[in-house]
């Protein structure tokens, strides 16, 4: 079986084993680009397909990636100014004292080095890139770090996806996993008693009707991590709140709320005729979608507009029905699984939104 990130080059297919016997067997890896894949351990765990009459098994089997392993932290850094330090890690995993340069590359900024370790040893290093005040609302670019020696040369690639602080009735662009015919956007607004999210499409073939009665010609996933100030920032999950309905203007259909669907320390029913979705269309280029949220379910939450410090943990993603098939577009672009609170950017209930930043370091 082929790993992510790797295929094998050099393995015996097949052997005859005796009743009571063993055979040592040898697999080789390459790596299926010109660098690495960023990792969060110092091994590589890899699946293999035994079949053997009629039985079958998947075993993984794990490697060490030697003589050097990078180990990243594969993090969500939240209100980041000026600065941000992704984790980072070099494991000498030989039986020998190993000693080169590192280079780390990040858009247009180089940070370069020196490591010598001893054998097991471990070096962090100090990476400290800049955020600048003109930086778009969202945008990813690859991490690249490469060891260097005199005898071999090993790099490895993460993706850091950098998201500015929304504020309430600020317009973003969100960002399309593949070619759209047009262009989306997000607006959250709130007061005492609701938020209100807006998506807006604009385009010709950006909603179409589909041609099964059952299927939705549009969806919208929402989360939310609404827990109190200060615990927003640790670890949890949320569940998207889901909306879906034609192509026609009108109400659409806000699927079962799960308890803890807010955040982390959640226990409630939510009532899904609390929330309400609304399409209209002006035309057939623009049509907007509403998804409004009663105030009163983000309990946990201290509630303070216009204060930068009254924050929700946001993620949208929006699929649409176009004339290029089913397309999806969202805030911001990660591999983080949905619900993570580490895949959410950060809403500030204020229209005056800090310069601050999320900064999603992810698997590419």
């Amino acid at each position: 079986l082929i790993a992510s990130g790797w295929r094998p080059v050099e393995a015996q297919p097949q052997l005859s084993l005796p009743a009571g016997s063993r055979q040592t067997v040898t697999l080789g890896y390459a790596a299926t680009g010109a660098h690495g894949s960023a990792m969060q351990e110092p091994e590589i765990r890899l699946p293999l397909l035994a079949i053997s009459g009629k039985e079958a098994q998947v075993m993984v089997l794990r490697a060490s990636i030697r003589p050097l392993s990078i180990v990243w932290g594969l993090e969500t850094l939240f209100n980041q100014e000026k600065q941000f330090h992704p984790t980072c890690q070099i494991l000498n995993t030989s039986k020998s004292n190993q000693r080169g340069t590192w280079e780390a590359t990040f858009m247009e900024k180089k940070l370069e080095g020196r490591y010598d370790l001893k054998a097991g040893a471990t070096l962090p290093l100090d990476l400290g890139f800049d955020l600048t005040e003109d930086m778009p609302p969202v945008s990813t670019s690859d991490l690249k770090l490469s060891l260097k020696d005199e005898g071999f040369q090993i790099s490895q690639i993460c993706a850091v996806t950098l998201t500015r602080n929304l504020g309430l009735k600020q317009t973003v662009p969100l960002s399309a996993s593949q070619q759209p015919p047009g262009t989306a956007s997000l607006r959250v607004d709130a007061d005492a008693k609701t938020v209100t999210l807006v998506t807006t499409l604009q385009g010709s073939g950006m909603l179409l009707e589909t041609a099964s009665q059952d299927a939705a010609a549009w969806q919208l996933e929402v989360c939310l991590d609404a827990r109190s100030y200060g615990k927003r920032l640790e670890a949890g999950s949320t569940a998207p709140i889901v909306a879906t309905g034609s192509a026609r203007a009108g109400k659409g259909h806000i699927q079962p709320v799960s308890p803890w669907a807010f955040g982390t320390g959640y226990a409630a029913s939510f009532d899904s005729a609390q929330f309400q979705a609304v399409l209209s269309s002006q035309g057939s280029e623009n049509h907007e979608i509403r998804l409004t949220l009663p105030r009163s379910y983000l309990y946990l939450h201290e509630w303070a507009l216009d204060n930068g410090n009254s924050q929700l943990g946001l993620s949208v993603n929006l699929t649409v029905n176009t004339a290029n098939g089913y397309r999806t577009w969202t805030l911001n672009p990660t591999t983080k699984p949905l619900g993570d609170v580490g895949s959410l950017a950060v809403l500030e209930l204020t229209e005056k939104p800090t310069p601050r930043v999320t900064v999603d370091v992810h698997e590419k």
